[in-house]
């Protein structure tokens, strides 16, 4: 959908992007995705995790996985909670969560020497909340990165970046969703557009676009599982291949339309 998922943040990612979208979570539910680009020496990604619903709060625990070429690999541990703090008729709330990542960058030295692999390592967090005022309207707000931190990578800085977003959604009959996000950066401000219709079959088409990027997809639904594929095209990348899985730990899955 473009990445427009901040107001969305219905399913197992929730957990890396808006931390307070894991409330929509009512039974342990497990996620995974993984993304390969054309280039072996870009950007690939995988993420894991598991949502624990218990006594009105929601509990996450993930891994994230980034390798960057050249032999640098980032890893994260995610610990979340969320928790409706309001809750209104007809399916409104008010939400919020947040996530603490415990990170590990490992690289190639450049250098001639026996260790010839080094790493750094470092803590932050993210914050969300969640508005949902009307059944068919939900609004989204996160702050990724609370604490920038600087770093060397073989040689190079670098750093992890304060990221604001927010976003609208907007359901229609259980058969579309629309959605918005902005994207603040310190460089830079992205607008991102997003768009799924569900079919008469248990089937989602989706689509979006954001500068520069183009993407859709289709994800099968069902009370067991859900399961996802995207395509996203870049300017710069090429086209990136997504794969991604959920599976609920009991029947009477969600679903996440239904508003």
């Amino acid at each position: 959908m473009g990445g427009a998922f901040v107001a969305l943040a219905d399913d197992g990612s929730a957990l890396f992007i808006n931390p307070a979208g894991m409330v929509t979570t009512e039974i342990v539910t497990f996620y995974g995705d993984y993304a390969e680009p054309p280039d072996r020496e870009a950007l690939s990604e995988a993420r894991l995790d598991a949502l624990l619903p218990a006594g009105g709060t929601v509990f996450g625990v993930g891994w994230y996985r980034a390798g960057f070429g050249h032999g640098t690999v980032e890893n994260l541990l995610v610990l979340g909670v969320a928790r409706r703090i309001l809750e209104g008729t007809q399916g409104s709330f008010l939400s919020v969560g947040g996530s603490a990542r415990i990170g590990r960058i490992a690289y190639d030295r450049d250098c001639d020497c026996p260790d010839s692999r080094g790493a750094v390592s470092d803590v932050t967090g993210d914050l969300g909340l969640i508005l949902r005022p009307l059944p068919v309207i939900s609004v989204g707000y996160a702050i990724e990165t609370l604490r920038e931190v600087e770093f060397e990578v073989g040689g190079m800085p670098s750093r992890w970046r304060r990221v604001h977003r927010w976003g609208i959604t907007y359901f229609w009959e259980n058969k579309v969703v629309v959605s918005f996000e902005q994207e603040h950066l310190p460089d830079r401000t992205n607008r991102q557009y997003g768009f799924a219709l569900r079919t008469a079959i248990p089937l989602e088409v989706m689509a979006g676009f954001s500068e520069g990027t183009v993407g859709g997809g289709l994800r099968w639904v069902h009370e067991r599982f859900r399961a996802s594929i995207v395509f996203s095209g870049d300017r710069d990348l090429g086209v990136t291949t997504r794969f991604g899985l959920e599976l609920p730990a009991g029947a009477g899955s969600r679903n996440r339309l239904k508003q």
